[in-house]
Parts: C-alpha cells; sequence; structure tokens
C-alpha cells in the first residue's frame, strides 16, 4: 500500500521574501526508514502560497541507490500535488545513485512552474524496485522567488 512521507525539515517554516525576483532555498533531506513500493509519495519541499504566485525555476535531488537487485526496476517521478510527473518523468535514476536536475533528466520546457497557491515539491515512486534498501538518504534543494503581478507565465 502506498505511503506518503515527510522531508526530514518538512516542518520548518518555508523561506518567504515579499519581493519581487529575490531567489530563495529550500534545501531538504529525507532519511529512508522503510522500502519504498510503488506510488509512494514524497514530500521533499513545500512551497508556500503567494498573492502573486510563486516561481519555481530550477530543483536538484542527490539520490541514493534505491534498487540492488540484478535488474533493476526503480522509475521516480518529480512534481507537484496536482502533477507528480510534472517536472520528470519514469527516470530510471536511483537505480544507481544519481541526480535529478532541469537539464539533465527534466521534462523539456516544464520551467519554471508559476504557483499561485501552497502547493508541494514531491518525489513519486514510479515503478518499485526489485531489491528496495531501507537506509539512505535523499536531499537537494528547490529554488524559487515570489512573481510581480505585472510578469506573465
Amino acid at each position: 500500500m502506498a505511503t506518503t512521507y515527510l522531508a526530514d525539515n518538512w516542518s520548518a517554516p518555508a523561506i518567504v521574501c515579499p519581493f519581487e525576483g529575490i531567489e530563495m532555498v529550500r534545501e531538504f533531506k529525507y532519511t529512508l526508514t522503510a522500502a519504498f513500493v510503488i506510488n509512494d509519495l514524497i514530500k521533499l519541499a513545500p512551497i508556500p502560497a503567494s498573492a502573486a504566485g510563486i516561481l519555481l525555476t530550477s530543483y536538484f535531488i542527490d539520490l541514493p541507490d534505491l534498487d540492488s537487485g540484478g535488474t533493476p526496476t526503480f522509475t521516480c517521478d518529480l512534481g507537484d500535488l496536482d502533477s507528480a510527473a510534472r517536472f520528470v518523468a519514469a527516470a530510471t535514476t536511483g537505480q544507481a545513485a544519481g541526480y535529478l536536475t532541469p537539464s539533465g533528466n527534466g521534462v523539456a520546457a516544464s520551467l519554471p512552474f508559476k504557483y499561485t497557491a501552497a502547493n508541494a515539491l514531491v518525489l513519486k515512486v514510479h515503478a518499485a524496485a526489485q531489491t528496495a534498501p531501507t537506509s539512505g538518504v535523499i536531499r537537494g534543494f528547490a529554488k524559487y522567488c515570489n512573481v510581480s503581478p505585472l510578469t506573465s507565465f
């Protein structure tokens, strides 16, 4: 059965800045405590609400080896609560340790993305591992900024 997990620092207040265009960075870390199964969701970083909107501009996810099987089957998506594969779809990163980045394995033209309400950056298990570990650390960051009401995206 799928489970929703929270990053270790999920409850820390989201970083906000009242000015437009000032880049903010939200770092996160999730310590594995159980083997992932298909459709598990890891909430990595909250995306705060903002009157004019929040523009997600970049991300970096460092994944450990999440499938030590002889024929790895693990794949993952990166997105938000509205679309789990908005930024990365069915990536094989995690079959061996590696990174998720916009230029490396991101969905073309998915960034920048404007949020008009609070949301979350999430990692979803698209296909379960052949042999899933029960320890390891997923870490990374999301970059975002406030948007002016005059800016169109």
